[in-house]
């Protein structure tokens, strides 16, 4: 059994070939689809987290830094002000100098898109592992 197969995800991008992409990704590491929560703007990314039961609170959030009313900078601070419990959030971004802001320090991990499949699963991998995850 792949033990990524038990990861809940929420994946936070206004670009839906981005989304596509990303829940490619992530089915191609046997995470169900159903453990794959998408969304397309900030409220709603507040809103699933806002919304989430014990059961499905999400494991990691991958988030693309530019969108549009909030950017994924103040929509990480939004969410991360909800959890006691802070879920990992990896920002994804297109702009290699987003790598660069000092604001983006709410980020547990920053990547570039296209993100290589591989690189995502390690990413997922160091920040979600614990003792339960390998029994």
């Amino acid at each position: 059994m792949n033990w990524l197969e038990n990861k809940k995800v929420l994946v936070v991008d206004d670009t839906t070939i981005c989304n596509e992409l990303t829940v490619w990704q992530l089915k191609s590491m046997w995470i169900p689809n159903n453990n794959i929560t998408v969304v397309t703007n900030w409220l709603d990314a507040v809103e699933a987290v806002r919304n989430a039961t014990s059961w499905k609170m999400f494991d990691i959030i991958l988030m693309d830094i530019k969108m549009p009313w909030m950017n994924g900078i103040q929509t990480a601070n939004q969410i991360l002000a909800l959890c006691w419990d802070k879920p990992p959030i990896v920002a994804l971004t297109a702009n290699r100098y987003a790598l660069d802001d000092p604001e983006a320090e709410v980020f547990s991990k920053m990547t570039l898109k296209p993100v290589d499949k591989k690189v995502l699963a390690a990413i997922i991998a160091a920040l979600t592992a614990d003792s339960e995850d390998n029994i």
